[in-house]
């Protein structure tokens, strides 16, 4: 159905996007993260097959609170890029 109304195949929908920035953030901030606010815009589209690298920065931190400037980048260009506001858990 993707083809026919002239997409090139079927692509990620912003669910799925989201899901694998929670998942990236994650890895670097922990599981016990407090999760404020995400932001996200999409850009290119993903397609199967195509791989997607992810980078991120913290662009502010007061105390445990950070602000996570991320971007999701494939062969087509930017396909994900936002912030996310979160609380680090202590340790």
């Amino acid at each position: 159905m993707a083809v026919e109304r002239g997409s090139k195949d079927v692509f990620m929908n912003i669910h799925t996007s989201l899901g694998l920035v929670q998942r990236y953030i994650e890895s670097w901030a922990g599981e016990g993260v407090d999760w404020r606010a995400i932001r996200a815009r999409l850009g290119a589209s993903n397609y199967p097959g195509d791989t997607m690298t992810f980078s991120g920065a913290v662009s502010a931190r007061q105390g445990d609170d950070v602000v996570v400037a991320y971007r999701g980048v494939n062969s087509l260009g930017a396909h994900v890029t936002g912030t996310a506001e979160l609380a680090l858990p202590r340790k």
